[in-house]
């Protein structure tokens, strides 16, 4: 996650599509974690409802991730950037804050207290998922497969939606 660079501004932009991407790859593991632990938890479902709970969700689960998350992050990250120069500290960190600002995150949505422990491990996925993207050390301005990624949950929330009402 630690970039050495001079000034934060030359490597934000860089940044901000790692967490995009990062976004788009946590959204859609956690509506898939939502649905199975749904799943187990009842009958098992048709692939109809399973589509449409999983349409649901994303409706829920990306503007929260791509409105809080992707925010927070990169705060976590300019935070720490100064703060701790040696990558493996960084990354422990850097899931910890993670995991400290899902789990306020949702306190603040839902006031529950389990709601706060699923946010907090939802937003360590989305460090887990930043962490292991940057460690690829990709180049994400010019890879087209990573920016078109960020577009993931919103395909499969309408493919959800069309395949419900077939």
């Amino acid at each position: 996650m630690y970039t050495p660079h001079s000034s934060l501004t030359g490597v934000i932009p860089a940044w901000l599509k790692r967490k995009l991407t990062a976004a788009a790859v946590s959204a859609v593991a956690v509506v898939l974690a939502l649905i199975v632990f749904q799943n187990e938890r009842s009958a098992a479902a048709s692939w109809r409802e399973l589509l449409g709970m999983g349409s649901v969700l994303l409706l829920y689960v990306t503007p929260v991730i791509y409105g809080y998350g992707v925010p927070a992050s990169l705060l976590a990250e300019c935070l720490l950037v100064k703060l701790l120069p040696r990558a493996w500290p960084h990354a422990l960190a850097s899931l910890v804050l993670h995991a400290a600002f899902g789990g306020l995150g949702m306190l603040l949505i839902l006031p529950f207290p389990h709601a706060a422990w699923h946010g907090a491990a939802y937003a360590a996925l989305f460090g887990l998922a930043d962490l292991a993207l940057s460690r690829l050390r990709a180049e994400y301005e010019t890879s087209h497969a990573a920016l078109s990624f960020i577009f993931l949950p919103l395909a499969l929330f309408f493919i959800g939606v069309i395949g419900v009402n077939l």
